[in-house]
């Protein structure tokens, strides 16, 4: 495939484009958003991070209420972990 490319310098651009775009989406409240967007959201990566970062500032929560973000955050590691593995090789 012409698209994908092998290469370190490949790489760092992917992660620039996750880094810097994706915080775009979370700079504005979910209900303020369309309800189609707001279903969108729900699966970004850092959805769970900032719903547990405001749990515990604005709610006092502790670690045992936020089980459920863990759970996404780490799902979300586990499918990053699968496919870096799988599509990407130093050469």
């Amino acid at each position: 495939m012409d698209g994908q490319k092998r290469a370190s310098g490949c790489a760092a651009g992917a992660d620039n484009h996750f880094s810097h775009d994706v915080p775009f989406w979370q700079l504005f409240p979910r209900f303020l958003m369309p309800e189609w967007l707001q279903g969108i959201t729900n699966y970004l990566p850092l959805t769970p991070v900032i719903d547990a970062a405001r749990l515990i500032i604005t709610e006092n929560r502790g670690v045992l209420d936020l089980l459920p973000q863990f759970g996404i955050i780490l799902g979300w590691c586990v499918v990053v972990y699968i496919l870096a593995f799988r599509f990407f090789r130093w050469e």
